[in-house]
């Protein structure tokens, strides 16, 4: 190699990687000069003399320089759809970042880290001296919301897009200090730009739509009057609650609603509360003064307690536990199966509300289900004044029942046939038989006529609330009888 050896210039262009993507730092490439030598050697092969041509050239690896700052205004939609700077906002300040498109995703450009959320100072957000070369998008946080408008294929977001270059447009080997040496990257001379981008358009705004149904477990509006409650999950809030009235057709609605997140739920059932996001999200197809829909559904489980009083005689209180009620609006609705499917099926599974075609009787219709097929309650508390012994016979074949019907003899009465095998005596072996029920009155005291399920107590039950019935006989006995949702 020591033969002829001459200095050339060849046409190049710089290329400055950003992570796994290259960035081309000029579009004309013979801007950029690569430095190499050419050496030539004759070789003899064969006792023929050959001359090789040899070029090499120098390749530079340096640290990516991570200065880069931005900045940009940011704003919120008021309740008329105008976009204002943030400080009219009047509340907690969101968080604010801005991430990096592509390879790496963040601003740190693949290396450790994580995106720099910044918390707004007024209405400016300025997040300096950590950004590398690369194109970068916000991520706007407040309220326990994120909206992401790192949509490359939306407008607006690409409004909002900060690009970031090197400060540098021509670059040469002086711009590379100390080069690589034992696998080590040589420090640079190179800085990023600062940017003050377009103005941040969030879509957090004050003029959102909350509104929807109260369901019963069948997807019906209730129709009845019932207070629907607003709760911020976030502080400072702009209001403790917001209460209003749902309609005879079941429908709420809320009006000039802030962005954030909030529980929703009937008053009346405050444990079966909705988590309800008014978070105006891009990546959802959200846009600002959103309408969002969101019915509450209630649940129609029931424990269902019977507590029969007899003075000088006994007292009793019984449980059915989990039993399902659930009353239409219109029993034209009801599904009805024909009683022949039992015989083809004997395993064949229903749910209420349903009803059975009985041939020679009629259409028999069920709006409850106890948790056991033999609907035996549980016993709470049995006392006999006389002494001896009280207990409910819970056989298979004991006269136990809890169900809301209508039958054929009168079909549009809603009744509810309840009982429980109540056994009273000196002992087990000597006891006798005083079942309590609603269905009929007898002399005696165990029986109380109940003609049919009061109007307010109906209402209550398709909305999934309290309800109570206190029934008395001809013996001056009581039974009352509670439905409370579980």
């Amino acid at each position: 190699m020591d033969s002829d050896e001459e200095t050339i210039r060849k046409q190049g262009m710089f290329v400055y990687c950003n992570g796994i993507s290259p960035m081309i730092n000029t579009d004309k490439p013979d801007e950029w000069k690569v430095y190499g030598n050419e050496y030539t050697e004759k070789v003899n092969i064969n006792g023929k003399f050959t001359k090789l041509i040899i070029h090499t050239y120098g390749i530079v690896m340096v640290q990516k320089p991570n200065d880069g700052s931005i900045g940009a205004d940011v704003y919120y939609y008021d309740k008329s759809g105008k976009p204002q700077l943030w400080s009219g906002w009047g509340s907690k300040a969101p968080w604010i970042s801005y991430t990096r498109m592509g390879p790496g995703n963040d601003a740190h450009n693949s290396q450790v880290g994580k995106d720099e959320f910044r918390m707004l100072n007024g209405s400016y957000i300025s997040i300096a001296d950590i950004f590398t070369p690369g194109h970068y998008l916000p991520v706007v946080k407040f309220r326990g919301c994120t909206q992401d408008f790192r949509d490359e294929n939306d407008a607006h977001t690409l409004g909002m897009e900060a690009v970031l270059k090197l400060e540098k447009s021509v670059i040469d080997w002086s711009d590379a200090r100390n080069y690589t040496i034992a696998g080590k990257t040589a420090f640079t001379s190179l800085k990023t730009s600062s940017v003050k981008v377009k103005n941040l358009l969030s879509y957090y705004s004050k003029g959102n739509i909350v509104n929807g149904h109260i369901l019963n477990s069948n997807n019906e509006p209730i129709t009845a009057e019932m207070d629907v409650v607003l709760k911020p999950e976030f502080s400072p809030a702009p209001f403790d609650e917001k209460i209003t009235k749902s309609n005879l057709e079941g429908y709420f609605e809320f009006d000039e609603i802030e962005s954030g997140v909030y529980r929703l739920y009937s008053r009346k059932h405050e444990d079966q509360w909705i988590k309800v996001e008014v978070c105006n999200c891009p990546q959802k197809g959200e846009s600002y003064n959103q309408t969002f829909n969101q019915d509450i559904k209630i649940q129609s489980g029931y424990d269902v307690t019977a507590r029969y009083y007899c003075n000088d005689f006994a007292e009793a209180e019984v449980i059915w536990k989990n039993v399902k009620i659930l009353i239409p609006n219109d029993k034209s609705k009801v599904k009805i199966i024909d009683a022949s499917a039992f015989e083809i099926d004997e395993n064949m599974k229903v749910s209420v509300p349903y009803a059975v075609k009985i041939p020679g009787y009629g259409i028999e219709y069920f709006f409850s289900e106890c948790a056991n097929e033999t609907e035996t309650p549980e016993e709470v508390k049995m006392t006999s004044f006389k002494g001896g012994v009280c207990y409910i016979d819970k056989s298979d074949d004991a006269l136990n029942s809890l169900s809301i019907e209508m039958t054929p003899e009168n079909p549009n009465v809603l009744k509810l046939l309840m009982q429980f095998d109540m056994y009273i005596g000196e002992s087990r072996e000597n006891s006798h038989q005083m079942t309590v029920g609603t269905d009929s009155e007898y002399p005696g005291g165990t029986e109380f006529y109940w003609e049919k399920l009061d109007d307010d107590i109906v209402s209550k039950l398709q909305a999934g609330e309290y309800a109570q019935k206190i029934l008395t006989n001809s013996g001056g006995c009581k039974l009352t009888i509670t439905f409370k949702p579980n």
